[in-house]
């Protein structure tokens, strides 16, 4: 289950009355609406040989998933910072965000990051870059007492390669005469040779990426609930909703909202 947990609130101080206890918002995601998950994937190298069909030197595949899921709805609270800075607060995450009138976007992008290199004197380098990130973005307009607007939600996995196209023979005993990155050719499965070029340049290079995003609207209603009421009994009134897609998605099953 997927644990970032969007806040929605009330924005503008001088129309909502904002404190610092924050006012309490009661949040719905109609992810019943919007076009569902869609995902698209870029594959690029310069390998010069001929690549599989299924494989591109670029371009993207697009993917999209129609299963429908139950709403999400959750109360949530704003807290004001300062000039045009505030935070929103559904009781496991926090997001902060930026106001300007009665709109306001909200936004956090957590990134994990893995690089592998490899050196040897034999001219040879291999670097590998893993990435993975997953970024929640709200979008709201604010009217009085109730607000509307929209979720995105997007995650990326991307591989990032780059390794000598040839290097010396002394280099056989510590790395082989075969290199790490690999091609799905017509030819069938084709490597990086120690003493043939198989790459345009003297590296040769290979990068993956998987995009998967989502898109739901979002209404806000603010409560009557005190300040001071105890908001964390409020955050475990939580129905649990899930935006379309299925279970054979890269993102999960059924990606779930967390909420």
């Amino acid at each position: 289950m997927h644990r970032f947990l969007p806040l929605l609130c009330g924005l503008s101080i001088s129309a909502i009355g904002c404190s610092k206890k924050g006012n309490i918002w009661l949040i719905e995601i109609d992810t019943t609406e919007g076009d569902g998950l869609s995902c698209a994937r870029e594959f690029n190298t310069n390998f010069s040989g001929a690549l599989a069909s299924d494989q591109a030197s670029d371009g993207a595949l697009v993917e999209s998933y129609t299963d429908e899921g139950p709403k999400a709805l959750f109360y949530a609270k704003i807290v004001d910072l300062s000039s045009n800075q505030v935070s929103l607060n559904s009781g496991t995450l926090l997001l902060p965000g930026e106001r300007d009138g009665n709109k306001a976007e909200f936004s956090w992008t957590s990134e994990q990051k893995y690089t592998r290199t490899v050196d040897h004197e034999a001219d040879y380098d291999y670097t590998v870059v893993d990435r993975q990130t997953f970024t929640t973005t709200i979008d709201m307009e604010f009217s009085g007492r109730t607000a509307s607007g929209s979720i995105l939600v997007e995650e990326g996995v991307s591989t990032d390669e780059s390794e000598s196209d040839t290097w010396g023979e002394e280099g056989s005993r510590d790395l082989g005469d075969v290199g790490e990155i690999t091609w799905s050719a017509r030819s069938g499965t084709e490597s990086n040779g120690r003493d043939s070029s198989e790459c345009d340049g003297d590296d040769c290079r290979k990068y993956s990426a998987t995009v998967c995003g989502v898109e739901a609207p979002i209404t806000a209603t603010l409560t009557d609930l005190s300040k001071g009421e105890d908001f964390s009994s409020l955050v475990t009134l939580t129905n649990y909703g899930s935006f379309k897609t299925t279970d054979g998605s890269n993102l999960g099953g059924g990606y779930d909202t967390g909420w």
